[in-house]
């Protein structure tokens, strides 16, 4: 027999045919692994070396945010060429592919609704890099989470809290929720402290003492204030908010670097300003309650009653 003849036997084989499907498979898989790996490697090297460029320029716009979520776009195009890929290549997929196609009306709905919070995620993901409310670096507060975004995939939006956490929260919950930003223009923001005084304390000595206090925190920065919030001239200023049940609630407001910086700087202020406060007699109240039982409404009810039937008498 000739090669011809034993080559085509071999190739006409059903085995074989199924062999060499299988082979196909197995190489388009690896290779669209392979491809996905060093494309997300190069992508992450090229974003790695954009973070730094930033970090040494900050002048220079560079639109991290949007390349991380095209990094996971190309990602995801990648495996879906190679499935298709594998579909076109394999007669048997063709054909089971048309099937599905043909009778997918009621599969399509019920795919539909279990898919519909993911694609809502990567819908969302997606509208999250374009507008960019929020960016990869910017110090947020979402769902009183404050922390700096770290990363922003298809699905969910990941959170580096100020103590070391990750927060992950679905795109879809952080596109509808409230964001502050604090870093969108500048960190720089206005701290308040509250302090309660008694009515015997002096106001103008408590509040020379707040201020005091605040100045010579390192934390604190000397701020041109337009808002009015804050006076331009000593960049602090101590209102009286209003009068309790048993003080005088004192507010001050000054400048700080940032949102870590103000809460460390109130923190401070808190145990330094009471002790200046029990130094110059500026006393802060225990709320005082007084107690009455009613046994002893009685017992002055009837006291009134022999009273008032003496007198008569």
């Amino acid at each position: 027999m000739a090669l011809k003849e034993q080559i085509f036997l071999i190739a006409a084989d059903p085995r074989f045919a199924l062999v060499s499907r299988v082979l196909v498979i197995i190489f388009i898989l690896l290779s669209t692994f392979l491809i996905a790996l060093v494309v997300n490697k190069v992508m992450r090297k090229a974003f790695q070396k954009m973070v730094l460029r930033r970090q040494e320029h900050p002048e220079m716009h560079t639109d991290t945010t949007q390349f991380v979520v095209l990094r996971r776009v190309i990602q995801v195009l990648i495996y879906v060429l190679g499935f298709a890929l594998i579909v076109y290549v394999v007669p048997e997929f063709r054909a089971l592919s048309y099937s599905i196609l043909v009778g997918a009306g009621v599969a399509a709905v019920i795919v539909g609704f279990a898919a519909q919070k993911a694609f809502s995620n990567i819908m969302s993901g997606i509208f999250l890099a374009i507008s960019e409310p929020i960016r990869v670096g910017d110090k947020v507060t979402i769902n009183n989470h404050y922390g700096t975004i770290e990363d922003i995939t298809l699905r969910h939006t990941v959170i580096n809290t100020w103590d070391n956490n990750r927060v992950i929260i679905p795109n879809s919950v952080t596109n509808e929720v409230e964001i502050i930003n604090h870093s969108i223009e500048d960190e720089k923001l206005i701290q308040t402290l509250d302090i309660g005084i008694s009515y015997d304390s002096n106001i103008d000595t408590a509040r020379k003492i707040i201020i005091e206090d605040v100045r010579k925190h390192p934390h604190f920065i000397q701020h041109f204030d337009t808002s009015g919030y804050v006076p331009s001239d000593t960049s602090v200023k101590v209102r009286v908010m209003e009068y309790g049940d048993f003080a005088v609630k004192l507010r001050a407001y000054f400048w700080v670097h940032d949102k870590v910086s103000g809460f460390m700087m109130e923190k401070d202020l808190l145990e330094s300003v009471k002790r200046r406060f029990d130094e110059e007699g500026v006393e802060i109240p225990l709320p005082y309650r007084t107690i009455v039982y009613k046994k002893d409404l009685d017992k002055k009810r009837t006291a009134k009653k022999n009273l008032a039937s003496r007198k008569k008498k």
